[in-house]
């Protein structure tokens, strides 16, 4: 029997990545600190999860991601809450 992996192919892969900085970009000149709040939340999802990543390459990949989309996240949740 063969197991068969639902690897996300680069374009959706990349699709995702957009998303979340355009979430990240949105938060920050929407000033809207719940938004943020998700992100940030979203990056330690990321960062969690890289953790249980076999490969070693990917799994420094997914959590520098996380490690910059949280910072973003928190950056923007600074600035909004100021206001």
């Amino acid at each position: 029997m063969e197991t068969h992996e639902n690897k996300p192919s680069t374009t959706e892969a990349a699709g995702r990545v957009a998303g979340r900085w355009i979430g990240a970009a949105r938060s920050v000149f929407g000033n809207k600190p719940v938004s943020s709040a998700i992100i940030v939340v979203a990056a330690s999802f990321l960062i969690a999860g890289g953790g249980h990543i076999t490969h070693a390459d990917t799994q420094l990949f997914v959590m520098m991601l996380g490690c910059v989309v949280g910072l973003l996240g928190l950056l923007a949740w600074f600035v909004s809450a100021e206001e």
